[in-house]
């Protein structure tokens, strides 16, 4: 098979928790993968969108990260 392909990313900073529940004090850097032809997200504050999750195969719980803004874009400053 021949011919090129490309997986877009986008780097973000995401508040987690670890296995017992507590917030970690400072954000971690992931990666966002975007879809064919999808813009970068803004900046902004987000939230991980309930179409992220879906059945897989053999029915098993999966993920694939899409984001919603939780409030209005920020400006970039001039």
């Amino acid at each position: 098979m021949t011919g090129s392909w490309r997986i877009d990313e986008q780097e973000a900073f995401a508040y987690l928790a670890d296995r017992k529940g507590k917030l970690h004090a400072h954000p971690t850097r992931i990666t966002v993968r975007l879809e064919d032809g999808q813009s970068p997200y803004p900046i902004g504050e987000y939230t991980v969108a309930p179409a992220s999750f879906y059945a897989g195969k053999y029915n098993s719980l999966m993920f694939s990260v899409r984001l919603v803004p939780m409030r209005a874009t920020v400006k970039a400053a001039a």
